[in-house]
This record gives C-alpha cells, structure tokens and sequence, in this order.
C-alpha cells in the first residue's frame, strides 16, 4: 500500500528530513526544511495519523518533541 498518495509534498519533505538525519525536533526541521510553521505541524499530523513517524518527548527539554521514522 502507498502511504504517500494523500500525503502532502511537505509531508514527504519531512519524511525525508528524518530518513536522513534520525529524529530531530521540531525547531530543526523548522531549519531544515523550511517550512512554514502551520504547514510543518499540519504535515506532522498527517505523518502520525498514517503511522509513518512517531511523537516522543525531549528528555533534555519537555517543551520540544522529537519525531522519528515507525
């Protein structure tokens, strides 16, 4: 099954974001991808809600979330 076909194009930016560099937190991917904010959280919910990516709490600081492929 292609879980990609209602995924938006941010959404496979992001994806791609994660294959190659691990979890990251929110505030790089903001860096690196360059999307807007909005969209970002917006394609972030739609990777969850397909099970693509997961949500974790940083340890280091409980106000970021690190997200990493499933």
């Amino acid at each position: 099954m292609n879980y990609f076909v209602s995924v938006p194009k941010s959404g496979r930016a992001i994806y791609t974001v994660l294959k190659d560099r691990g979890p990251i937190s929110y505030s790089q991917l903001l860096k690196r991808t360059s999307i807007p904010k909005r969209t970002l959280s917006y394609a972030l919910s739609i990777l969850k809600e397909k099970g693509l990516i997961t949500e974790s709490h940083n340890f280091a600081d409980m106000r970021n979330r690190i997200y990493a492929l499933n």
